[in-house]
């Protein structure tokens, strides 16, 4: 009788690990994909179009992209927690890279002109520089969900 309490219950320990292991990846699945749409909106291009209004000075766009990318990070921070150290420190580094790309470009324009000089001066860097920081993410979120997932 003891046996088969102890088969009984270790059959129930298996069952509920292999509900747990689907939860798990019905998140981990569910956190790549949200990872990759937050990368995409993070586009520079994306936060341009995303962010600029009618009448903003150059220094307000640069404030708002800036805060676009924050904000947009911050919401899916906890995410990282579905992903390996190494794939979240090449998100953070896309972020950062996105980020640097702004300042750069602010500091080739007017702060006090019109916000379209400086969205035409984001878009002209990143035609001429591209993604590479946000491509390096998205292909390491791709390759680390195939290998989950194939």
């Amino acid at each position: 009788m003891e046996k088969q309490h102890r088969h009984n219950e270790q059959r129930w320990q298996l069952e509920l690990r292999k509900s747990n292991a689907g939860a798990l990846a019905s998140l981990r699945l569910s956190a790549y994909e949200r990872l990759i749409v937050m990368l995409e909106r993070s586009r520079p291009s994306s936060v341009v179009l995303r962010s600029n209004r009618s009448g903003m000075t150059c220094t307000l766009l640069q404030l708002e992209m800036i805060r676009n990318i924050r904000e947009e990070f911050d919401h899916n921070v906890s995410l990282q927690m579905y992903v390996s150290e190494h794939t979240w420190a090449s998100i953070q580094q896309a972020k950062s890279d996105i980020s640097e790309l702004f300042k750069v470009s602010y500091s080739k324009v007017n702060p006090d002109d019109n916000s379209m000089y400086l969205s035409n001066f984001v878009l002209e860097m990143e035609a001429t520089v591209g993604n590479p920081a946000v491509e390096n993410a998205l292909r390491m979120l791709r390759i680390e969900m195939m290998t989950h997932y194939a």
